[in-house]
């Protein structure tokens, strides 16, 4: 998600009463993700070992690049998925 997009989607969710339910962020997946899974395991205040994990990941549109020649483009790839 472009950074404007999940600024609105989020803003969105503010709005209609879903924070700490519902968040959206916009990243590169294949760089980013396992910093930012690391911080928000982080940021929770709870001791239940599950409440700190995401209950749900949505990839929208992950593999736009179907040729085998593309498959350094590809967003899942086998370390994505060993990341989530």
């Amino acid at each position: 998600i472009r950074p404007g997009v999940s600024q609105y989607a989020q803003a969105r969710v503010d709005k209609r009463g879903l924070s700490g339910i519902l968040s959206f962020v916009g990243c590169n997946a294949n760089v980013d993700l396992g910093r930012l899974l690391t911080l928000y395991q982080g940021s929770s205040n709870k001791n239940d070992g599950d409440s700190n994990r995401p209950a749900f990941v949505s990839i929208q549109f992950p593999d736009p690049h179907f040729k085998k020649a593309h498959n350094k483009r590809r967003v899942v790839t086998p370390q994505l998925v060993t990341t989530l």
